[in-house]
């Protein structure tokens, strides 16, 4: 890391590349939780995570692969070591001949449940 630091003052390395091996050493070596694992849902990298504020219960995770998933991160088990289950995951959807007429009737259907 020190002769990466070093090129990198010295003009010789990207500072893009920089930022991405040390953005890639964080990460690999970030440990959330050692008692807490997470099902593997996503069959790509995760783009975002949220945890639920109130509760701090449920998590969402949005993946590059096009799929939303829900998990809940309480420990309903009991037991010291344990996995958090989706949920539920929400995948990509793809409609073939949809209309405009379509897509604006079901948002004002949804608008006029809410």
């Amino acid at each position: 890391m020190l002769s990466f630091l070093s090129s990198r003052q010295a003009g010789l390395e990207d500072p893009l590349r920089f930022r991405r091996a040390e953005s890639t050493r964080r990460i690999l070596s970030l440990e959330l939780n050692k008692d807490r694992d997470v099902e593997r849902i996503h069959s790509s990298g995760v783009n975002t995570l949220d945890v639920e504020p109130i509760e701090g219960r449920y998590m969402l995770s949005g993946g590059s692969d096009g799929v939303i998933v829900l998990y809940d991160l309480e420990n309903s088990s009991r037991q010291p070591y344990y996995t958090c289950k989706a949920v539920c995951s929400v995948g990509r959807c793809v409609f073939e001949n949809v209309t405009n007429e379509f897509v604006n009737s079901v948002f004002a259907s949804n608008a006029n449940h809410e």
